[in-house]
């Protein structure tokens, strides 16, 4: 990563039924690089449904060289994580509720 996080483990995560929680959440795209901002932000828009990596790429237009790299940043940040479904055998990825370990 070409950025310095001097974040203390990642950015806050978000209660997904939780509108102010969200906003809190949205305010820390400016953080984020853009490329990781736009893939934070589908996955948000996602919500509990989740996204692959390839339905990632096809609502953001990102080519998935440029996607996975930037989803496995907000993995490492603390901010996506592995929902533990699976759909067409790939890992659906969720942004990380408050309290989710």
């Amino acid at each position: 990563m070409g950025e310095q996080y001097d974040l203390y483990t990642g950015i806050p995560p978000y209660q997904v039924d939780s509108e102010p929680s969200r906003d809190a959440a949205e305010a820390i795209l400016d953080s984020v690089s853009r490329l990781q901002g736009a893939v934070l932000r589908e996955l948000m828009r996602c919500g509990d449904h989740g996204a692959t990596d390839r339905e990632i790429q096809a609502a953001t237009g990102l080519s998935g060289s440029t996607e996975r790299p930037r989803r496995v940043e907000l993995v490492a940040l603390g901010l996506v994580v592995d929902s533990g479904r699976r759909r067409n055998r790939s890992t659906v990825w969720v942004v990380k509720e408050v309290g989710q370990r």
